[in-house]
């Protein structure tokens, strides 16, 4: 679900939108709720009316399956020595074996403001791109804040999805990360830092709404129960959220675009996992 034009037409500028806006969508979703409501952003700062952040928290805590993002501040030293416990109610996962040192780290990350952290589940968003080209080839399934790892928004989400805590996910560093949900399990590969490469498929497969589009059509089943046959389905589906809108600041090259809306990397990587259609790597001598 993009934030796009019609977006910013309906409620304007970007930065001036206020988190009752958000609260009122997750609300709306209740009339066709999805199992999983993921939003590519952190809202690491309190709002100037404290009522809009309650809103939003309390809309989220309404949904099982709502996660919010949180980007750790990397470091090339980073501090092993303490441990943050927790974000909000997100635990950290205690199954990873192999070098923590590896893993993308930091001391210290943009977490959620305590209120939504308490709400809704939460996931690392860091994608840094290539060295290279600036290309986001693989992203990380797993990020580090201190001692602790926690699950990127990509694993979230697939934990969300098939009901796996923590207990149900093992990391092993360079190999796999096998997740152990209720009715199925998924191993996806990862690098020794915890990178999964994207399989990057056709970018037409995935079904990008505008969040405005979405919101009024939920307010008219609201009224008439009647869903547009043009729209997609939200039932038992994730949805992810993110910018889309020309202008707004989170987007980078992919293989199909030179500016692509960056949530859909999170959607590749899941339509890849949920899928099994993961990107195999050759030995380096080959």
């Amino acid at each position: 679900i993009g934030i796009g034009e019609a977006s910013l037409g309906k409620w304007g500028r970007w930065e001036e939108w206020t988190r009752d806006i958000h609260a009122d969508f997750v609300t709306q979703l209740g009339w066709r709720p999805p199992k999983v409501i993921a939003y590519d952003f952190f809202f690491s700062e309190p709002s100037t009316d404290p009522e809009n952040d309650y809103a939003f928290g309390d809309a989220l805590a309404g949904h099982i399956g709502a996660i919010t993002g949180t980007a750790i501040e990397t470091e090339k030293d980073a501090n092993l020595t303490g441990g943050s416990g927790m974000i909000g109610k997100t635990l950290p996962l205690p199954k990873v074996i192999g070098d923590p040192d590896k893993i993308l780290g930091g001391s210290t990350a943009n977490t959620p403001i305590q209120y939504i952290a308490e709400s809704a589940s939460t996931g690392i968003v860091n994608a840094p791109p290539s060295r290279i080209d600036g290309m986001r080839r693989s992203t990380p399934m797993i990020g580090r804040i201190e001692k602790d790892v926690y699950p990127s928004l990509t694993l979230q989400s697939l934990m969300q999805y098939s009901g796996a805590t923590p207990e149900d996910v093992e990391v092993r560093l360079g190999e796999s990360i096998v997740v152990k949900g209720a009715t199925e399990s998924w191993t996806i590969p990862i690098n020794e830092k915890g990178f999964m490469w994207i399989n990057y498929r056709n970018p037409e497969k995935f079904i990008v709404s505008d969040y405005a589009v979405i919101f009024e059509a939920l307010q008219a089943f609201e009224k008439t129960e009647n869903w547009f046959p043009e729209l997609p389905p939200l039932e038992d589906q994730i949805l992810i959220v993110g910018q889309a809108a020309a202008g707004l600041s989170d987007f980078g090259p992919t293989p199909h675009s030179g500016q692509e809306p960056l949530f859909k990397i999170q959607a590749n990587a899941l339509s890849n996992i949920l899928q099994n259609d993961h990107l195999k790597q050759l030995p380096t001598w080959t």
